[in-house]
């Protein structure tokens, strides 16, 4: 399996709710996964003009274009 080759240039904070909110810090390396793989229930609402959906060490979560780039 080869490694991720994409990484965040700023941390990203993601969660369902305010009490379990979870960070991705800068540098956290992750990897970018087709619109097809994703699980139905996460699609709603999804801007795929603005946001990708990457597989992270906390699973599948939508993150903004804008703060992830190829190394």
């Amino acid at each position: 399996m080869s490694t991720p080759d994409y990484v965040l240039t700023e941390s990203h904070t993601f969660g369902p709710g305010p009490a379990d909110k979870r960070t991705l810090e800068a540098g956290s390396f992750v990897r970018p996964i087709h619109i097809y793989y994703v699980p139905k229930n996460l699609l709603d609402g999804h801007d795929s003009e603005k946001e990708i959906f990457c597989y992270t060490r906390y699973g599948i979560i939508s993150i903004p274009l804008k703060i992830v780039r190829r190394t």
